[in-house]
């Protein structure tokens, strides 16, 4: 399966560490283009992992996480409700909880990411409900 370095311990917060795994992010987002490099991806992990990422402590993988859920989710119904099952929405919400420690910049690639994941579904507009979604916008 996909490694996760980076993730266990501390050595992913750091600002290498980060920078490392913002590469990374993008270059899976250039390559999930191709249905077959996405569908190996989601079947090795890459959304828990990509959920784990936004919440790490380094800024930069947290906004190349946000932006790697977000062109995953993009016009695939099924890779959304996975990103959704796996918790997705309550993670990019709490990304807009003001009193969170997440950059202006984290926020708004999170609110972005969930406009993607909600906008076809009213279940999922829901969801934004049940986890705050106003108190934090409001």
């Amino acid at each position: 399966g996909l490694r996760d370095p980076g993730l266990r311990g501390d050595h992913g917060d750091d600002a290498a560490g980060g920078e490392l795994v913002g590469l990374a992010c993008g270059v899976l987002r250039n390559l999930i283009g191709v249905d077959e490099i996405k569908r190996f991806v989601v079947e090795e992990g890459v959304i828990p992992m990509s959920i784990k990422l936004v919440k790490s402590k380094n800024e930069a993988s947290q906004i190349s996480a946000i932006d790697f859920i977000q062109v995953l989710a993009s016009g695939n119904e099924f890779i959304r409700g996975l990103i959704v099952n796996e918790g997705g929405i309550r993670v990019l919400v709490r990304v807009l909880d003001p009193k969170s420690s997440y950059s202006s910049k984290s926020r708004e690639k999170s609110m972005r990411a969930l406009i993607i994941l909600c906008s076809d579904s009213i279940g999922y507009i829901n969801s934004l409900k049940n986890y705050n979604f106003m108190d934090h916008i409001l």
